[in-house]
């Protein structure tokens, strides 16, 4: 099965598992709203939602074409052992840097926030109640890299939907409790993720051996060192807009959140289908024919992309609307999570076609043009925050758009005259042309639709579907 058609095979699975896991969000919208305790719990769970990225994209970027170059084998020296090692490191690593966490943050928050005390000592606490669940991030990520590797992309796509049910489950029982009882709910929901992914490797040859240091770990490890710092710094971008965001005034932290959390929507889709496909297809395949998929991948997002992110930020205000506007969560709030949203949503774009490439590079070897690329990414991330934190959250979105543009340039420049040549780029590019250029044309039109059941919303979803069929129809996905 070719790569498009099994991505667009996963794609509907992807949108079920990762609705389920909006759920949480939303829900903690409802009922917790924007607060200090809040704005603490989301602060608190900036560090581990960084362990989350670095997780998914460093240990599984370095473990699967390390274990797809071993023998699928019970031996010492096989996938299973270096995929066991590798479980007991990056455990063990997580609850190192959770418990540093817990002593160093309260001391940054007080140098650099307007957190009271109290909201502080909150953070704190919520640092160490995040520990176990840090753990199991961990982990999990390393087990789901053997299990993308056999494959078994619906058993993977389908962890999300454990991990929420069990999270939700957690969370119900103890929401008496208050924001206090979340970092018990996650561990639950996590630990649930952790023994779905491991039986998924039960049976399997890839199935994780408890050995502390295999001798394929060694060289592992030296591929992984410089990846994990540029993936870091990478994720740390998260933390940053948070630490600028806490010299807002209070509420700020939590409406920057809930943006995010909109905008990981049409991102972990991506990252859910297209990308985890590619990766481990290309892990197998000969650098001749990794070339040509490559080339058709990045071809693929920008005839299917575009039409569905150019649309989201014409219906931006309704799509914040439907996903959180109810209980503590009100219209002032949608309203300015709808504006950093709409401004987040041009980097997604750019954030895909970035993952395609460094991908690319590191089934080529490039550990350290990630380490570079992620130097970029803090450095510039970092400065146009401070630039633009004048405009508030809107500034902070817009900073990260910026970014992603810049690294999807830097990444593409050293792989572009590496792609084959052949198929024309005049149809994606024109689509992505025609989406932009309608979204401009609609915004200048004062076409800002506010309610779902506002006719200007349905009237402008015609045009952009109409682009997404021609883009589907053009990749031959059906």
């Amino acid at each position: 099965m070719s790569i498009a058609r099994r991505s667009l095979t996963l794609l509907p699975l992807a949108v079920v598992s990762r609705g389920v896991a909006f759920t949480v969000p939303v829900l903690l919208a409802q009922w917790y709203g924007v607060s200090a305790d809040m704005d603490a719990f989301y602060y608190a769970l900036g560090i581990p939602t960084f362990l989350l990225v670095v997780g998914a994209t460093t240990v599984g970027s370095v473990l699967v074409p390390s274990l797809a170059r071993l023998p699928h084998d019970r031996g010492a020296n096989g996938a299973g052992a270096l995929l066991g090692g590798a479980v007991v490191w990056a455990s063990v690593g997580a609850a190192v840097f959770g418990v540093a966490l817990t002593f160093v943050l309260p001391s940054a928050l007080a140098l650099t926030s307007d957190f009271s005390v109290e909201t502080i000592e909150k953070t704190r606490q919520f640092c160490l109640g995040l520990l176990p669940f840090i753990v199991c991030v961990a982990a999990g990520s390393a087990l789901r890299a053997g299990i993308e590797l056999q494959a078994r992309f619906t058993w993977s796509a389908l962890s999300p939907v454990i991990r929420t049910s069990a999270l939700l489950t957690a969370a119900l029982v103890l929401r008496a409790r208050g924001p206090s009882g979340l970092p018990l709910a996650l561990f639950i929901g996590t630990a649930s993720e952790l023994l779905w992914l491991y039986s998924g490797l039960w049976t399997t040859p890839l199935r994780p051996r408890l050995v502390l240091w295999p001798a394929t770990l060694g060289p592992a490890l030296r591929r992984f060192a410089p990846v994990l710092v540029g993936e870091t710094l990478v994720a740390l971008n998260v933390v940053v807009d948070k630490v600028y965001a806490a010299l807002l005034p209070e509420g700020s932290v939590s409406l920057l959140e809930y943006a995010d959390r909109a905008r990981v929507i049409p991102m972990t889709l991506f990252e859910g289908s297209l990308l985890i496909v590619a990766f481990n297809t290309w892990a197998r395949v000969s650098a001749a024919e990794r070339g040509f998929e490559i080339r058709r991948a990045l071809q693929w997002v920008l005839l299917i992309a575009p039409p569905v992110l150019c649309g989201l930020w014409v219906g931006r205000v309704v799509a914040i609307q439907v996903i959180f506007e109810r209980g503590a969560f009100g219209a002032d709030s949608t309203v300015a999570v709808a504006a950093a949203f709409g401004l987040f949503l041009p980097g997604v774009l750019a954030a895909m076609l970035a993952g395609l490439a460094v991908k690319a590079h590191l089934l080529a070897d490039r550990a350290r043009l990630v380490l570079v690329l992620g130097v970029a990414s803090f450095a510039i991330n970092a400065g146009l925050d401070a630039v633009l934190l004048q405009f508030g959250i809107t500034g902070l979105a817009l900073a990260t758009s910026l970014t992603s543009w810049m690294i999807a340039a830097l990444s593409l420049a050293r792989l572009w005259r590496e792609l084959p040549t052949g198929r024309s780029w005049a149809v994606p590019i024109g689509i992505l042309a025609a989406s932009v250029g309608l979204a401009g044309a609609l915004a200048a039109a004062g076409v800002e639709p506010t309610r779902v059941s506002d006719p200007r919303l349905w009237a402008a979803a015609v045009p952009f579907v109409l682009l997404l069929g021609l883009g589907l129809r053009e990749a031959r996905i059906k």
